[in-house]
């Protein structure tokens, strides 16, 4: 019998995109496919272009907004397959990619099979990075060569989780912290590396991301971001002391810092009142974490030897007075640009 996969889709007001996502999916070769859409509270016609897709296939499950990790853990509660994919409802699948993955996890025997992917932004396509190493790893493997080579800034396309292939004992017991709104699915990848008795690496890049609007300087400020970085700088150290890497806990530290230095900078270009950018800047400062990074950061420019320097000083008006020139700066040049173009 052919295994079944189940593709797990968390949508939430993405009416303008569900459909290509859901054709390209429904083009995969896999012959057993079955596809949950879990709606989690759009107010947008997402359901409505869901039902129209009219495929035996499609399951649409709906929940009250509870964000997207709640929505991808009811989806595989509700799962019938024997591995479980998980795609976002904006993005797209090239043909044959779960053809590929299915095959590769059957002939290995790996619980979790990944890929690099697409990156697609306005007309430009890159390759996110991929492991170079054996494609098959075993359980001592993973945790002398791979997780090693991760907390050494390694990227090899592991955080996510849409570009990955999860058999289903892999993923009982666990599931997505419903409690964190960023980088939910790169802790549980990190936890499932340390129970996965076996991995494999496809070079087929598959999944096609889809940014669908340019970066800006005045994009919204997410102001819960500092405490993610310093979590996430916190669960760093901790796994380089389980696994005995102490000499990589300054590339935690630096790492945490140079992301503080760039939030403190996004708070200063933020539409906020001057009050509370300066509340931002005096929790950060304030921070003994941070405090701690600056003493292993290596500052990669003057402005960035200066801001640090600065911060050290918990001088929260000074620190955001730099920022924000700099921001000034990066926006006149951006408009100079602009006008040369038209």
């Amino acid at each position: 019998m052919i295994p079944l996969v189940t593709v797990i889709i968390p949508v939430y007001n993405a009416e303008t995109h569900i459909s290509a996502c859901l054709e390209s999916i429904l083009r995969q070769e896999w012959p057993t496919l079955e596809v949950i859409v879990v709606d989690d509270g759009s107010t947008d016609r997402s359901a409505e272009e869901v039902r129209a897709c009219n495929d035996q296939r499609v399951r649409l499950l709906q929940q009250q907004n509870a964000g997207v990790s709640a929505a991808r853990n009811h989806g595989i509660r509700a799962a019938r397959g024997m591995y479980i994919a998980f795609v976002d409802a904006d993005d797209e699948l090239a043909d044959a990619g779960y053809e590929a993955v299915m095959n590769t996890a059957l002939t290995t025997g790996a619980q979790l099979v990944t890929a690099p992917y697409v990156i697609v932004q306005d007309e430009r396509e890159t390759v996110s990075p991929h492991w170079d190493g054996t494609d098959v790893l075993e359980q001592a493997q993973i945790r002398t060569e791979l997780m090693p080579a991760l907390l050494n800034r390694g990227h090899f396309s592991l955080e996510a989780c849409f570009n990955k292939l999860y058999r289903r004992d892999l993923l009982e017991g666990a599931s997505f912290d419903e409690t964190r709104s960023h980088g939910e699915d790169v802790r549980l990848n990190l936890e499932l590396l340390e129970r996965a008795e076996r991995i494999a690496f496809v070079p087929l890049p598959f999944y096609r991301y889809m940014i669908r609007e340019a970066p800006s300087l005045t994009r919204g400020f997410r102001e819960d971001l500092f405490d993610y970085y310093r979590e996430s700088r916190d669960f760093g150290i901790e796994l380089c002391r389980r696994y005995e890497l102490p000499e990589l806990i300054d590339h935690m530290e630096h790492d945490f810092a140079l992301y503080a230095l760039a939030y403190l900078e996004e708070a200063a270009a933020a539409p906020l009142p001057d009050e509370k950018k300066r509340d931002i800047a005096a929790k950060v400062l304030a921070s003994s974490a941070f405090q701690d990074a600056l003493s292993a950061f290596a500052p990669p420019s003057v402005y960035y030897r200066l801001l640090a320097r600065t911060a050290g000083w918990n001088m929260p008006g000074m620190v955001l007075g730099l920022s924000s020139t700099k921001q000034h700066l990066l926006l006149w040049k951006e408009r100079r640009k602009e006008g040369a173009r038209a």
